[in-house]
């Protein structure tokens, strides 16, 4: 039998691996002398069990024949010699994730018939890692490896008919690896790269099959080599050059993914098609018209090119330009493509008159300055309509339509570019300026029922003018952490918020009409807010000012101020009527402040006396203080209709967002109004932090009064009914709850985790479950409990002892015999 199996081998031997070519045909020369056969498995007197033994047993020249199994090995090969497996199916040899499954340092390896799986999955491991010259790997399946091959600077290796698939990587030639040949492989459904060449040259990368991987190819930082007759399809990129020139890129086939080049040059690219149809690529070529059927158009340091009535759908990037410049790109339809339109480096083109449709970029800008224009199109349903990046000069952007996207244009690193007469409809952000951006000019834009219409983020020295703003879901115009930007003569109509400043300073903001929605400001000063109008009436903003009496206001704002009288003001359909940041001493009293996102709001002010103020139909907070210490209200009617948050509430919280995260706040704060909540809702009526709260009457909310993290707090004297939760404690400790009448709640008073509080004197009736805790201890003495008690009253809970919950109880011990009057 092992004769018949040498005459074999001999025979397979010569066929397979004595061959001469060069470059240009196939390959270079690789060599073989035939000496011994070692043979590994089966059943033959003196078979080797573990290929590695066999290895080192073997000589230059010799063979060693694998039978069918799997074998538990991590190979390392420094000899010349062939390495057959009986069938690739079936003679496995498995790496154990531990490092290379074959290491191959010795030159003139030859390698076939094997799976090869299950290397270590990090960087530098590979299936076969070959690190030597004029080696032959055919006809194996590679598999569920980190790289299924790895070449590093190496020479002169033929790697062919392979299946390479579920690896991270299907090859990867880096280092200096030339002269290599890579034919008639297929890679698929690798989750990275079907194909990675790198800092390699005069390599030939012929009819593979590159199927469904993270990434079809890509070739970077390489030169001369030729990448022909490939059949590419169903990766995101198809084929990427990188940084790499005068190769030859002929007869591929590419089909739902496309070939992409950047800062590639002097390459030779030719009968290339995607989808069925020609890609056209044209470099340092002028005075061209393409309005014939193409699959994708790449122009590099091309002028005056015209691409005219194309439809570009299903690929990664349709139009490419770059170094480009005087071209026209209009009357295209270009849709569901990651990239519709792509300008790089090039200057002076003009696109208009396209259909511009469910692409990740419509059109993506990228360092190109002077004198683009982008004109007369419609953007729907992309993600970016437009995005720019680190361009400058000139660029005009008008007489656009953006609809439905999430941004319809945003700019980054980007300066002196103007946008005008364009309409934004239905889009996340309208427009966006984003980081360094400077220098800009938006005017005269429409915005309809965006979610925000204007975003400035970390920008400066932008002016934003006779704009159009209506119904932005959030913000009309939004402005955060930039400086010295001019907004003004803006109409912003039914904003949430007209103008909301966020960490910005010396911005001038002025002869903007806003209509329900107003200014709302955070963290901001030294900005020039003047003769804005809210609701038809002056918006009032004061900075730095003492001893002063407002007149007429549709919304006041006060900064750093001091002895401030706002009395008899109707501040309406606002998102806050009255703001206050930094500000003391103020008088706030007889106002009517009805339909706003907030009535009052507080920040950092104290020892200011809100009095006697209407605070109506509110639609979050009645008032809201945050930071704030020392202040009384007294005799406000505050109440609402609508579904409502809260009515009042105190705060401290490290970052500004809309959800309430409440904070150890230590203050004297006052309370004597009157709430009065007719709906049953899933929120608190007041959120309770360090203060003393009297003579409230709280009713018909989820959370009467609601304590968190709070410590030293007096309740006394309120009126808690029909909650789901009639008072709620979490995390709050040496609390007193004193004189308060809790009745027809779903639950009276409930504690989690909290302790050490007293509740004394209280009526406790008809709620459905009086008191409960968990993980609580706590005082209760002289509560009365819905009838006389003779008897101690059992409060029923849960601890948690070593993760298990069990009952326990706390107990009032001297229950009163007849209810408090209140």
């Amino acid at each position: 039998m092992k004769r018949i199996i040498s005459v074999i081998l001999i025979l397979f031997v010569i066929s397979t691996f004595f061959k001469v070519s060069s470059y240009q045909d196939e390959v270079t020369t690789n060599h073989f002398s035939y000496n011994n056969i070692l043979y590994v498995g089966g059943s033959g007197p003196g078979n080797y069990t573990k290929i590695q033994v066999a290895i080192d047993y073997s000589s230059d020249g010799d063979t060693i024949f694998v039978y069918s199994g799997e074998y538990i090995e991590n190979l390392n090969i420094d000899k010349s010699i062939n390495l057959l497996g009986e069938n690739k199916h079936t003679t496995i040899i498995n790496g154990s994730f531990l490092a290379d499954v074959i290491c191959i340092i010795g030159n003139t390896v030859n390698i076939s018939g094997f799976t090869i799986k299950n290397s270590r999955l990090n960087l530098t491991y590979a299936g076969i890692n070959i690190t030597s010259n004029y080696c032959t790997i055919k006809n194996n399946l590679i598999i569920n490896n980190d790289a299924g091959i790895q070449i590093d600077n190496s020479q002169n290796n033929i790697i062919s008919n392979n299946n390479l698939s579920f690896n991270n990587y299907g090859i990867w030639f880096f280092g200096q690896s030339n002269f290599n040949s890579l034919h008639h492989n297929t890679i698929t459904k690798n989750k990275w790269y079907g194909i990675i060449l790198e800092q390699s040259q005069f390599n030939n990368l012929k009819s593979n099959e590159i199927l469904d991987n993270g990434n079809g190819a890509i070739i970077k930082d390489s030169e001369n080599n030729k990448f022909l007759n490939n059949s590419i399809s169903d990766n995101w990129y198809g084929l990427e050059f990188y940084n790499s020139s005068n190769s030859t890129i002929n007869n591929n086939i590419f089909s739902n993914d496309d070939l992409y080049i950047f800062n590639s040059f002097k390459n030779i690219v030719t009968n290339n098609t995607i989808n069925g149809k020609q890609i056209v690529y044209f470099e340092e070529k002028s005075d061209k018209t393409i309005n014939y059927t193409t699959g994708q158009i790449i122009l590099i340091n091309c002028i005056n090119i015209s691409i005219k009535n194309q439809d570009f759908s299903d690929i990664v990037h349709g139009i490419e330009l770059w170094g480009s410049k005087s071209s026209n790109i209009s009357n295209n339809i270009i849709k569901n493509n990651d990239f519709g339109i792509i300008l790089i480096k090039s200057n002076n083109v003009s696109i208009s008159q396209n259909q511009i449709v469910e692409n990740n970029h419509g059109i993506s800008i990228q360092s190109s300055d002077n004198n683009n224009k982008i004109f007369n199109n419609k953007f729907n349903n992309n993600n970016y309509g437009i995005f720019i990046s680190e361009s400058n000069n000139s660029m005009s952007i008008f007489n656009n339509t953006f609809s439905n996207n999430s941004y319809g244009l945003e700019l980054y690193k980007s300066s002196k570019t103007i946008v005008y007469n364009n309409s934004f409809s239905n889009d996340y952000f309208g427009i966006s300026l984003l980081f360094l951006c400077n220098n800009n000019s938006l005017f005269s834009n429409n915005f309809n029922l965006c979610i925000n219409s204007i975003g400035l983020h970390l920008v400066n020295n932008n002016i934003v003018y006779k704009n159009i703003i209506f119904a932005s879901i959030f913000d009309g115009i939004w402005i955060l952490s930039s400086n010295n930007n001019d907004i003004f003569k803006n109409k912003i109509t039914e904003c949430f918020i007209s103008i909301e400043i966020l960490n910005s300073n010396d911005n001038n903001i002025f002869e903007n009409d806003c209509i329900k929605g107003g200014i709302s400001l955070y963290n901001s000063f030294k900005n020039d807010i003047n003769s804005n109008l809210i609701n038809e009436k002056p918006l009032v903003y004061l900075e730095n000012s003492s001893e002063s009496k407002i007149d007429e206001a549709g919304q006041v704002v006060l900064v750093n101020c001091e002895n401030i009288t706002v009395d008899k003001q109707n501040l309406s359909n606002t998102f806050f009527g009255l703001e206050l940041w930094g500000t003391d001493n103020c008088k706030i009293s007889n106002n009517t402040l009805s339909n706003n996102f907030h009535g009052i709001y507080l920040a950092y002010s104290n020892e200011n006396c809100i009095l006697t103020n209407n605070i109506l139909d509110y639609n979050n907070n009645g008032v809201n203080a945050y930071s704030s210490n020392n202040n009384n209200f007294s005799n406000n009617k505050i109440k609402t209709k609508n579904f409502v948050k809260k009515s009042v509430i105190l705060e401290k919280f490290n970052n500004f967002k809309s959800d309430i995260f409440i904070k150890k706040y230590y203050g004297n704060t006052q309370l004597n109004n009157l709430f009065s909540n007719k709906k049953i809702n899933n929120s608190c009526s007041i959120y309770i932090n360090n203060y003393f709260s009297m003579k409230n009457s709280i009713s018909n909310n989820s959370n009467g009064i609601y304590f968190t993290n709070c410590f030293n707090n007096y309740l006394i004297g309120n009126n808690i009914q029909y909650n789901m939760e009639g008072i709620l404690f979490k995390n709050s400790k040496n609390n007193i709850v004193r004189n308060n009448n809790l009745e027809n709640n779903a639950r009276g008073i409930y504690f989690d985790k909290s302790s050490k509080n007293k509740v004394q004197k209280n009526n406790f009736i008809k709620n459905n479950q009086d008191a409960c805790f968990i993980n609580s201890r706590n005082l209760w003495s002289w509560n009365y409990w819905n009838r006389p008690h003779f008897f101690p009253k059992l409060i029923f809970g849960k601890i948690d002892i070593l993760s298990i919950s069990i009952p326990w109880l706390n107990i009032d011990w001297s229950p009163a015999m007849v209810k408090y009057e209140i």
